[in-house]
């Protein structure tokens, strides 16, 4: 059985691995379907159940920071030991990257399908928006205005 600090990490990654495998599925699911098995609302709620669930199971033992932000943001103004950043931040970070590989590896034929094979940041089959989060192109700007 894990004791201290690596308990607290291990809580971490699960609550972290949580969190995205929800957030991230929901997003996959979202995409890929073309909105037809899910929504914009869909996605809110899974990130909401994402965090809720995530919190849950981490926060008796590590206090749920999920975040490498928050864990710093703690450390610098609650005296949350600086010892603790780097193997919280690190169990967060290979949580988030190992709850992302489950989904690729879920979606794998779909995203295939959705884009032909080409990952993509822009365009009408752009995958990466599933994984991570691009600010708004200056032209799509231009044009609301």
């Amino acid at each position: 059985m894990l004791k201290g600090t690596a308990r607290e990490a291990a809580a971490e990654f699960f609550g972290t691995f949580i969190l995205i495998a929800f957030g991230v599925g929901v997003v996959a699911q979202t995409v890929l379907s073309n909105q037809v098995n899910g929504s914009f609302l869909a996605i809110n709620i899974g990130w909401g159940l994402g965090v809720m669930l995530g919190i849950y199971s981490s926060a008796g033992v590590s206090g749920a920071h999920l975040n490498p932000a928050v864990t710093v943001a703690l450390a610098v103004h609650r005296a949350f030991p600086w010892s603790k950043v780097v193997p919280y931040a690190a169990a967060q970070i290979a949580g988030a990257f190992a709850a992302s590989a489950l989904v690729y590896a879920t979606y794998r034929e779909a995203l295939s399908a959705f884009d032909g094979g080409i990952r993509m940041v822009e365009g009408a089959t752009a995958t990466a928006v599933i994984f991570a989060t691009y600010p708004l192109a200056l032209s799509l700007l231009k044009q609301s205005n």
